[in-house]
């Protein structure tokens, strides 16, 4: 049967990001729905921050130090028709974001936040979370339908409260804006956003999978496109996963891995201030998160080496750094499923893992000292 990218990757894969129009083979093998979940043992590279957590996506440092981590949940039982036409997907209100104080207590912030599950153990649900003085941000993933979205659900869109009472005082929808404006022009219509960074001016810029775009946030002037990336019809086409704003100003922008998602095929992104491509680090494979270091370096998560007749490779995942020369080296290797990273004041690193495709509750957060 043939499908397009985008839908082969909604149904099948962890970020549910394909922005593929291009029509190809589905895999001859796809991830197994009843084999059983692998959670090895995560490589200690320190202590553990947090554990007993869902799908742990983004990490985010508060000015006073407190982690917060977005967890796109376990699904639910209702059932929902996927955005992509394919089948059912299954969804609830599971998600959330917890958070590590300084002294190392674990607490929940929010909880009952929407999240989805479909057949092949791809969850949608918070994928990033930013806090100022004043309010909480919440990126929260692709959702089913607009119709079969439950009432009180909010997906494909960015979530702001208040930071003292949590009540909601502000959505922006992503999905009407790619409906609106399409920015990768493609045929299919679909939103997944996956991460935030805010400029010192408060201006906030999201990375929308699906969309294969950028989009800059002001109250003032809402939602516009800051960048946006074509789709070729004949090759496997990374999407963005990640964006980190660097101290001059400018942005680097992590790429998941195309379709196949062969080793090497994704990319990390330099562009300008105003948006233009400056330099493309090339040769890195299924990149999820890009965060600067205090040593000027530029940090990545990888989250598995390919992917295999089972799904993406477990135990394959790794934390690298990129230096000014462009010079890739290994941080850590051999995690499972890592996802999201952050440092911290002291310069140690908190990391994701266990991040999809593993057992509810079973994922944590883990330390990496600093290099």
């Amino acid at each position: 049967m043939r499908q397009s990218v985008k839908a082969l990757l909604t149904a099948t894969v962890l970020l549910m990001l394909a922005a593929v129009a291009s029509a190809q083979d589905a895999p001859a093998t796809t991830p197994d729905p009843n084999a059983p979940m692998v959670d090895p043992a995560v490589p200690m590279m320190g202590a553990e921050i947090a554990a007993g957590l869902s799908a742990p996506r983004h990490v985010f440092y508060g000015s006073d130090g407190t982690l917060y981590i977005a967890e796109a949940g376990e699904g639910g039982e209702l059932t929902a028709t996927n955005a992509t036409g394919q089948g059912e997907v299954f969804v609830g209100f599971t998600a959330r974001v917890s958070t590590v104080s300084p002294d190392g207590e674990q607490d929940v912030l929010i909880d009952g936040l929407f999240s989805l599950t479909d057949m092949f153990g791809g969850l949608e649900g918070v994928s990033a979370v930013y806090v100022d003085d004043a309010f909480v941000w919440l990126v929260m993933g692709q959702g089913p339908t607009r119709d079969t979205l439950p009432e009180g659900a909010y997906a494909s869109a960015l979530v702001q409260l208040d930071r003292e009472t949590l009540e909601i005082v502000n959505t922006v929808d992503l999905l009407a804006f790619e409906e609106t404006n399409n920015p990768d022009g493609t045929a299919d219509i679909a939103s997944n956003p996956q991460d935030i960074a805010v400029a010192d001016d408060g201006t906030i810029y999201l990375v929308d999978a699906s969309g294969n775009s950028l989009l800059r946030y002001t109250e003032a002037g809402g939602l516009e496109l800051f960048a946006a990336w074509e789709v070729i019809d004949t090759e496997p086409s990374p999407v963005p996963t990640s964006v980190v704003i660097a101290p001059d100003g400018t942005f680097y922008v992590g790429f998941l891995s195309g379709f196949p998602f062969l080793p090497g095929t994704a990319r990390i992104e330099h562009l300008s201030a105003e948006g233009e491509l400056l330099d493309t680090i090339e040769g890195l494979t299924l990149v999820v998160d890009v965060e600067i270091g205090q040593d000027g370096n530029l940090y990545a998560v990888q989250f598995a080496d390919g992917f295999g007749e089972m799904g993406y490779n477990p135990n394959s995942g790794s934390v690298i750094m990129i230096d000014a020369e462009g010079v890739v080296t290994p941080v850590v290797e051999g995690l499972n499923f890592p996802y999201g990273i952050a440092q911290a004041d002291d310069g140690a690193w908190a990391v994701t893992v266990n991040a999809a495709f593993s057992e509810p509750t079973s994922g944590v957060v883990i330390e990496i000292p600093a290099m």
